[in-house]
């Protein structure tokens, strides 16, 4: 009987055993996450969770434009709250470039987090679908 189950392991696919510790508490959560899934065992699921993390990587050099702007839209409030604390009177110009420069910042906000967004779901359902081959 143990020379059966022997053969059994060499020609198992996954022939690898890994162990790990849980205290009673995650015993419980993971209990409950393997219902959910729908899981039908343990090994289907912790091989599921392990091998399927979607890994995300985000382009930071637009966030560093976001900052460079943010910064410089700082320092020309900070020019026009200088004047107006001077003379107790604000451009109308100044304004209306403070005002423009926050519009823009904002669409560019918006359009960039909507392109961020799409990228990271694709990105995510590429990564499930390439795993999704070994389970």
């Amino acid at each position: 009987n143990l020379v059966q189950q022997k053969n059994k392991m060499e020609n198992r696919e996954r022939n690898i055993q890994k162990k790990f510790y849980l205290s009673e508490l995650e015993v419980q959560i993971l209990e409950r996450r393997m219902k959910e899934s729908r899981s039908p065992n343990f090994s289907t699921y912790a091989r599921l969770q392990l091998l399927s993390p979607v890994i995300v990587n985000v382009d930071t050099k637009s966030f560093e434009q976001v900052i460079l702007q943010l910064k410089r839209m700082g320092n020309n409030l900070n020019q026009i709250s200088k004047v107006a604390n001077q003379t107790k009177v604000v451009g109308t110009e100044e304004l209306k470039e403070s005002i423009r420069m926050i519009n823009g910042l904002e669409s560019y906000l918006k359009r960039h987090m909507k392109k961020t967004i799409e990228q990271v779901k694709e990105e995510a359902n590429q990564e499930l679908r390439k795993n999704r081959r070994y389970y």
